[in-house]
């Protein structure tokens, strides 16, 4: 699977020291063919990163990580290109890193972005009025902004989607920056009852609330009688074991394949609604399987003979 991912430079420790801006970029401007992100680092650099939207709708996602230097300022000159390049609308964001925080930037270029004139120091907002290019710290996920209305500057309601971007790797300057990995996870082991933004694995046997980024996938094992909240929503991947007496909630609303074991008493409440494939083994437990919008015969409860409820809800061991 293709990745667009920039990486200002690979941080390969644990999560909790993780420093980057994800950024998404969504559109509906009409003939819409690629993005553009010019992003301008700490260091003076910039980088440039294309997607094309033919090979995968919007939202598209760009990763820039951090290891050394200044936090600030990074600028993003973001923009939707028509046939022959041609610039249908713009936008400019500056902002910083987070030390040891993994921040995501939504920015939407809608149809006032394709006629905006705005004066010195702003920008087309994500509503399509005239903005400050400065970024507020709360219009960064997961803070989210108490004065915020209809625009989408400031928050990530639905979870973000698509970390794959397709301009490969770029060189952050004195140090091999890389591309990450997004198949394989980078925090084994990591605590739970942290909010993880990087590919978690989280083994529980206590409380455990687990973020997994989307488009990238997601682990999550809670055992010993653990209470296991994970929100896998638009996640690639997602593996899911629940046993030996767990409570396990389960969001993964269009995730692309999500796979689920259920045994030794376990008790599964699993949200696949609009996901590409979810099939739950439900050996030895409860599950209830919301199949809402998963391609027909791509939606599967094993291990037992499950009752159809209203809404495409499969259930196991349990009523409607």
């Amino acid at each position: 699977m293709s990745r667009w991912i920039v990486v200002g430079a690979l941080l390969a420790t644990g999560c909790g020291e993780v420093t980057e801006i994800v950024v998404e970029v969504d559109t509906d401007l009409a003939g819409a063919e690629r993005f553009r992100v010019d992003a301008t680092l700490p260091d003076g650099t910039t980088q440039t990163s294309t997607a094309e939207l033919a090979d995968r709708p919007p939202p598209r996602r760009l990763v820039l990580l951090h290891e050394t230097g200044p936090l600030a300022p990074v600028r993003l000159d973001v923009r939707a290109l028509g046939a022959r390049d041609a610039t249908l609308g713009v936008t400019s964001r500056e902002l910083a890193f987070e030390a040891n925080a993994s921040r995501v930037l939504r920015v939407h270029l809608g149809a006032g972005c394709a006629a905006a004139s705005c004066p010195a120091g702003q920008t087309c907002g994500n509503d399509g009025a005239c903005r400050d290019t400065a970024v507020r710290p709360c219009e960064l996920w997961p803070e989210g902004c108490a004065d915020a209305g209809p625009a989408r500057d400031a928050g990530m309601d639905a979870g973000p989607r698509d970390a794959g971007l397709d301009a490969g790797r770029a060189d952050a300057g004195p140090r091999d920056a890389g591309v990450r990995d997004a198949s394989a996870p980078v925090c084994p082991g990591a605590p739970c009852g942290a909010t993880l933004t990087c590919d978690p694995r989280c083994d529980c046997n206590s409380s455990c609330a687990l973020q997994c980024m989307p488009d990238l996938d997601c682990q999550a094992n809670c055992i010993d009688n653990g209470a296991c909240a994970v929100d896998a929503r638009r996640s690639d991947t997602v593996n899911l074991v629940c046993s030996t007496g767990a409570v396990c909630n389960v969001w993964a609303q269009g995730a692309n394949s999500v796979t689920a074991t259920v045994d030794d008493g376990g008790d599964l409440d699993l949200d696949c609604t609009g996901a590409q494939q979810c099939v739950v083994n439900c050996n030895n437990g409860s599950c209830r399987v919301d199949c809402t919008g998963v391609p027909t015969g791509q939606c599967q409860l094993l291990g037992c003979s499950p009752s159809m409820c209203p809404g495409d809800v499969l259930v196991c061991s349990g009523g409607c």
